[in-house]
């Protein structure tokens, strides 16, 4: 993984969470009545926001370009998986 696949993963879980951050403290402000009406317990809230924190990493990681450890350099595919 190159620096800047690294820092772009990092972007990623850093705008994740920012944004399950927010989910909790939306969601919490709601009153029970709400929340049922919208089919989620209060206890589901955490769970739901962590959820949707690894959904959209998953999601966005997908996209970043996979690089060789070593650009350049060709591996036997009979050697693969020996190590």
């Amino acid at each position: 993984m190159t620096i800047l696949n690294w820092l772009r993963t990092l972007r990623v879980k850093m705008q994740a969470k920012k944004a399950a951050r927010a989910t909790i403290n939306e969601l919490s402000a709601l009153t029970n009545a709400e929340l049922n009406d919208i089919g989620i317990s209060r206890g589901e809230i955490r769970h739901l926001a962590k959820k949707y924190y690894e959904d959209t990493v998953k999601e966005n990681l997908k996209s970043l370009p996979s690089e060789p450890a070593w650009p350049g350099l060709e591996v036997n595919p009979n050697l693969k998986g020996s190590v």
